[in-house]
């Protein structure tokens, strides 16, 4: 999953009346849109005044996420992507990849345009459940890596937008990212 830090501050989980809300979506055979706004004061403790997500599924096999973000003080914001797999991100391109056994996806940061990044293990199977999320342990654990990237100068705004492609294992995801 993605999520966005704020000066390195997640979410509060299970806030009563933190929450976001969806503010549009559309689906039909050849593509699927969402959008979301999580704002909400609550959410992250007043860190943000403005987290408008967009999300574009151009189906079967490419994703985009746009967001655009907002704070009362310039602030360093972190975009997350979880995974089973850990690969080295190419920086200078934006590129980066995951591989499963059954699934792979390769993809692009396109914004912002100067940003700094890393991947880096999160979470060890062998710490157990994560507070907040999980009270049993997951008969079948696995490390789980996050690739991180941070704007590079702190900004009362900045955006994020990634492009991504999902093929089977089997498959080759074949686009050709290139930064205009």
């Amino acid at each position: 999953h993605n999520t966005i830090l704020v000066n390195g501050k997640e979410q509060k989980p299970r806030v009563p009346g933190g929450d976001g809300k969806m503010t549009g979506y559309f689906d039909s055979p050849n593509f699927g849109y969402v959008s979301g706004d999580a704002s909400n004061p609550k959410i992250y403790m007043g860190e943000l005044k403005r987290f408008d997500r967009d999300i574009l599924f151009l189906k079967p096999d490419f994703v985009a996420v746009y967001d655009r973000l907002a704070a009362d003080k310039p602030s360093k914001f972190q975009w997350l992507m979880h995974s089973h797999s850990a690969k080295p991100m190419d920086y200078a391109a934006g590129k980066f990849s995951f591989e499963r056994p059954l699934a792979r996806m390769s993809g692009v940061m396109l914004l912002p345009e100067k940003f700094t990044g890393s991947v880096a293990p999160s979470y060890s199977p062998e710490v157990g459940p994560v507070l907040g999320y999980s009270e049993t342990k997951n008969p079948d654990p696995q490390p789980e890596w996050t690739l991180t990237v941070e704007n590079a100068d702190a900004a009362k705004e900045t955006e994020f937008l990634s492009v991504m492609q999902i093929a089977r294992a089997r498959e080759v995801c074949n686009a050709e990212w290139r930064k205009a």
